[in-house]
This record gives structure tokens, C-alpha cells and sequence, in this order.
């Protein structure tokens, strides 16, 4: 587990929470077979591979004091602008085409959608975790595994933030 020890930058994270983020894609790692890894960083989906680690990052924080605060408060003022990624964009990025400002925008809209419907959609969350983490992630599989079309979690979500 790699983590960065320098002094905490604007917007940087805490070591502890740097910790929590790539342990937890350490101990993901363990759990999946090695065959097909290299897939998983160049297909759909792989926002949840991120998703899942930067939720792990406020885990044992104080209630009001959660890490993550930060990247919460930078989308949304991008989402104020306009600046948002449209979700089925995000969803078809790769490693190499994900950028500083999806990673605040996925750590929001996943906290949203694992507290959506009363946690309703955390099994298929987690399945399309699983289908990222063996390399066999489509575009399609959002709606299938988590059962919400896109366009219309896409719609939830802006409102949810007031747009």
C-alpha cells in the first residue's frame, strides 16, 4: 500500500485517509483474480473501483467531521457552474481518461446513490464492483446490475443538488 506523506495540500488528503483509500484497493485487489486485472483500468465502469476506495476514506470519522468534506463541497461548486460530467461519459471512462475532477464527482454521486432509496441499491452496487474487478464491466451493466436507468438516476442526482 502506497500513501503520501507530504504535507496536506488545498484539497489533499489525509494520510489517514489516503490509508483508508489505497488499503482498500489493496485489500480489493486480493479478492479478485489476477486474470483480467489489466482489463478492469480500461473498461466501463471503472469509477466504482474509485468509488469504493474514496468511500472508505470519512470510515471512523466523526459524524460532522467526515473526510471527503472537501471533494464533496469542490463538485458541488462545479456542479454550480455547470462543469458535471454527464453519467453515461463517466461511466465509460477508463483509468487513463479519468481526471482529478471525476474523482470528486464519483466520491458524490456514489455516497448519493449507496444512501439512495434507503441503501435499495447497494446489491447492485456491489455486483457491478464485482463485474469491474474481473475485467467483464459493459456500459450496460449499470441499469441490469442496479436496476435505475441511467438518464433517470442522472436526473435524481442533479436535482439532489439542487440543478
Amino acid at each position: 500500500v502506497y500513501a503520501c506523506d507530504e504535507p496536506l495540500a488545498v484539497g489533499g488528503l489525509s494520510v489517514i485517509a489516503d490509508l483508508r483509500h489505497e488499503t482498500t484497493h489493496a485489500v480489493l485487489d486480493l479478492g479478485r483474480p489476477d486474470h483480467g486485472r489489466e482489463r478492469m483500468f480500461r473498461r466501463a465502469h471503472f469509477w466504482i473501483w474509485e468509488a469504493a476506495a474514496m468511500w472508505t476514506e470519512g470510515l471512523g470519522d466523526p459524524p460532522r467531521a467526515r473526510e471527503g468534506a472537501e471533494r464533496f463541497a469542490r463538485f458541488r461548486r462545479r456542479a454550480a457552474w455547470g462543469d458535471v460530467t454527464p453519467l453515461d461519459d463517466l461511466f465509460a471512462l477508463g483509468q487513463e481518461g479519468f481526471l482529478g475532477r471525476h474523482y470528486d464527482q464519483t466520491a458524490t454521486l456514489f455516497a448519493w446513490l449507496w444512501d439512495l432509496d434507503g441503501g435499495a441499491l447497494r446489491p447492485g452496487l456491489l455486483a457491478l464492483l464485482v463485474r469491474v474487478m474481473d475485467g467483464r464491466a459493459e456500459r450496460e451493466d449499470f441499469p441490469r446490475l442496479v436496476g435505475r436507468s441511467v438518464a433517470d438516476l442522472e436526473t435524481r442526482f442533479k436535482a439532489s443538488l439542487g440543478g
